[in-house]
């Protein structure tokens, strides 16, 4: 083996992006599927078979010597074990998954080692790092359909209520106002046709994924579709839930915490103005993003992952 090389996955609902890096940081190659790897939306084979067609994309027999995916929904059940073992029988280096958190906190190298992590994407979860070896503490993240306002998929969810709400009202009116920019940006996203209304199409919302339920979302942040009052109230009701996440956490921790970091798609989209109704309730806190991309965290991980101690996650209700 010339050089040590590992590899880093991140694996999200949408997603999965891979990298290979040197020691040093290098990064050799990488690959991009447009496809989730989540194993509570396609199941264990179907995400274990994603991940290994990342793998294959960047494997360089005899010079990877350590493997880390980070792979949303990895903590529920036996997924993480589960996807070890049928990776491990495919590749000769050592596999570890483990949450998609792990790359988020390594995507952010400027972070104290005490620290808060919101993930909002599809769904809501909230970690606590207390120390680099310690074990993760965690809060949240029960499935998308468990989740209340901070997740893609209550946002989208209620962006639907809003339109079913329209669409009911102008159905009982006789239908005489022209339906709202909102209600317009819906009815597209289903192909419905002009005389069909949106309650007409009911039976196909109620069996709708929980991933396209979320695609729904960006409508919520979009001024051109959303009104402005609905956006303050779905963001106050974001900042709430994110609230009452990190006071859990604070009272969990064994140490100080007063700093904050949030990934995902509606973190993301929402950090200002979240951050400023934030400040207001956690005065003395710092609230970050990440500065590296998480597969670039997965692979700095990977680096450190198979020279020294896992981190574990200990799940708290």
């Amino acid at each position: 083996m010339s050089s040590p090389l590992w590899i880093g996955l991140d694996a999200g609902g949408s997603h999965v992006h891979g990298l290979l890096g040197t020691a040093t940081g290098d990064i050799l190659s990488e690959v991009e599927l447009p496809e989730g790897a989540n194993p509570n939306f396609v199941g264990i084979e179907a995400s274990a078979g994603l991940l290994e067609k990342a793998i294959s994309g960047l494997w360089k027999e005899g010079e990877v010597c350590g493997i880390f995916a980070a792979v949303a929904g990895a903590l529920t059940g036996e997924h993480s074990r589960r996807l070890e073992t049928l990776l491990s029988a495919r590749f000769s280096a050592p596999v570890r998954v483990g949450s998609d958190v792990v790359s988020v906190l390594e995507a952010a190298p400027e972070l104290p080692e005490a620290a808060i992590c919101i993930l909002s994407g599809t769904g809501f979860s909230a970690f606590a790092r207390t120390a680099y070896d310690a074990p993760l503490l965690r809060v949240r993240g029960w499935g998308g359909r468990f989740e209340q306002s901070a997740s893609g998929y209550a946002l989208g969810r209620e962006i639907l209520r809003e339109a079913l709400r329209e669409d009911e009202l102008r159905q009982g009116g006789g239908a005489e106002q022209s339906p709202s920019p909102l209600l317009q940006a819906v009815r597209r996203s289903l192909s419905l046709e002009d005389a069909t209304p949106l309650t007409g199409a009911l039976d196909r919302l109620l069996n709708m994924p929980i991933r396209d339920v979320a695609t729904f979302a960006r409508f919520a942040f979009d001024p051109s579709v959303c009104p402005s009052a609905l956006q303050m109230r779905l963001v106050r009701d974001l900042a709430e839930e994110v609230s009452a996440a990190i006071d859990d956490l604070v009272c969990l921790s064994p140490v100080p915490i007063r700093s904050v970091l949030f990934s995902g798609g509606i973190a993301t989209a929402v950090f200002p103005r979240l951050v400023s109704l934030l400040t207001e309730r956690f005065s003395g806190f710092r609230f970050y993003l990440p500065s590296l991309t998480p597969a670039e965290g997965a692979l700095r991980h990977a680096r450190r992952l198979f020279s020294s101690s896992s981190l574990e996650i200990t799940p708290h209700a």
